[in-house]
């Protein structure tokens, strides 16, 4: 699942800490030092059933847009009760391993991590699933997913392309950072190119996807704080911002997607004639730097 689900900042903050440090070092301890354990089989249960649950509720919101905020109460108070009983399994019964809980638990474990909205809890975990992945215990395109949940909710570029929220029928892709070399980083993490990425996500959702202005961004302590420990957990440098090229162009490659409304299907065999270019909301700019060509496109 890569759907975002935008909730008031202070119903994200506003839950208990889960792990101590000491507490998520043992975790990481024990993933790296794993030990015969007897399968248990209600745990098991009961992980998948509470990220099913979750999925289930999540899959609900995009039908509905996330435009009835009763549904998000509800949402939310699902996730905190995900949250605290993830918190209790780990304080009681350590890392869910493989042995234990079997693969599809440990997904299952990754899953509710990932859509927790709790970044303190992800921050602390980020360790242990990467150690668990190494082991074999999971896949790294959910290291992938994790880590961009981490820096989308942060208010900060992702790196892989995994996540989309969803704003007035559309699926909306939030900015990438370094976008020129995200395949590059998709294809280290086992993950499908970008744009065949997209395309999968428009024909699952039977919703048009577009992306999101790129906005200039507050390099706050804390988030620079969290890129570092993402970048040192993914062996990955941080990039600064002394270090980015910034460039101006006025050729902007656009991929369209046309989706008939009433159908829920997309529209197909259209050629360039059937596409035309507008021009609008142009503003003062210097000879150097002129104006876009086409802003808009229609398609007739």
């Amino acid at each position: 699942m890569v759907v975002v689900v935008s909730l008031p900042a202070v119903s994200l903050l506003a839950q208990p800490k889960c792990l101590s440090p000491e507490q998520a070092t043992a975790l990481l301890r024990q993933v790296n030092s794993p030990q015969d354990a007897t399968f248990n089989k209600k745990l098991h249960d009961e992980l998948r059933k509470l990220a099913t649950k979750t999925e289930t509720l999540l899959y609900k919101g995009v039908e509905n847009d996330f435009s009835n905020e009763a549904f998000n109460q509800r949402l939310f108070k699902a996730r905190s009760r995900n949250n605290a009983r993830l918190c209790q399994i780990l304080n009681e019964s350590g890392w869910p391993s493989s042995a234990l809980v079997g693969k599809d638990g440990v997904a299952a474990v990754f899953y509710l991590i990932r859509n927790s909205r709790q970044l303190d809890l992800q921050a602390a975990l980020l360790p242990v699933v990467i150690a668990a992945v190494k082991l074999g215990e999971g896949e790294k395109s959910q290291v992938a997913d994790l880590v961009d949940r981490m820096r989308v909710d942060a208010g900060m570029k992702q790196l892989f392309g995994t996540q989309v929220r969803v704003a007035n029928g559309f699926l909306v892709l939030p900015p990438i950072e370094d976008e020129a070399h995200v395949d590059d980083r998709r294809k280290q993490f086992g993950m499908l190119p970008l744009a065949e990425h997209l395309r999968i996500l428009e024909r699952q959702y039977q919703t048009p996807l577009v992306r999101s202005v790129i906005t200039k961004q507050t390099v706050t302590p804390s988030k620079r704080a969290l890129e570092r420990t993402i970048a040192n957990e993914l062996d990955a440098a941080v990039i600064d911002e002394d270090d980015v090229v910034r460039v101006d162009t006025n050729l902007v490659s656009l991929n369209v997607s046309v989706l008939d409304s009433k159908l829920k299907s997309f529209v197909g065999a259209l050629e360039q004639k059937n596409f035309r270019c507008s021009k609008t909301g142009t503003r003062k700019r210097s000879a150097i730097s002129p104006p876009p060509t086409c802003l808009l496109i229609w398609f007739s």
